[in-house]
């Protein structure tokens, strides 16, 4: 089925293409690479109707071929899988140690610790309170730099409560509060967000 290939198995492209490149040549199947991409990006909106119109048509097909390419690499997924988790897990532990730099107290008192830690802290950040906001809790008209705060020796070595773990995009957005953003960034902006929720 054409409109299926993301949900080929796992080693089928790649003896696909081996034997393209054996019939006809590596530089053959390089020429078909580019010709089809310049296609794709040439009529990318009727491409886009065309695979759309095909799925609503073949609905049950999609949903038979899916159930069966997962069960044909379930092995592959289960694999994939733990070795995420080994990464990620990794990812924690080393977050921990670097984090030990920036607090002199017990990590867990720092504020949204325990959300961060649910998810694995995966897409948090730790944010100085002091970067963006006064000792007394009031919004800085300009925030002061990563530099600044070295200088000022307030950057390493601080008490639980001037950090706070926020998301990666709200601690994004906390330090663009006065900064203007053009239209091409927003731009990006919005097609990467939209990338990554189509990618869910």
């Amino acid at each position: 089925m054409q409109c299926l290939g993301q949900y080929r198995n796992i080693g089928e492209t790649n003896v696909k293409k081996a034997e393209y490149i054996e019939k006809y040549g590596e530089e053959a199947y390089r020429r078909k690479q580019e010709k089809d991409r310049a296609y794709r990006l040439a009529n990318k909106e009727r491409v886009k109707e065309r695979y759309q119109a095909w799925l609503v048509a073949n609905k049950d097909k999609v949903a038979e071929y899916k159930h069966q390419w997962y069960k044909d690499n379930i092995e592959h997924i289960r694999e994939q899988r733990h070795n995420y988790y080994v990464t990620h897990r990794h990812h924690v532990s080393k977050a921990g140690e670097k984090l030990k730099l920036y607090c002199c107290e017990d990590v867990s008192l720092i504020e949204n610790y325990e959300l961060a830690k649910a998810d694995n802290f995966v897409g948090w950040e730790v944010h100085h309170r002091l970067e963006t906001h006064t000792s007394d809790g009031e919004r800085r008209l300009v925030d002061l730099s990563v530099d600044e705060l070295k200088a000022l020796d307030m950057y390493y070595h601080r008490p639980a409560f001037e950090l706070v773990y926020l998301r990666k995009s709200e601690h994004a957005a906390l330090h663009m509060v006065g900064h203007e953003v053009s239209i091409e960034t927003r731009a990006k902006i919005s097609n990467s967000l939209y990338a990554k929720q189509r990618a869910v």
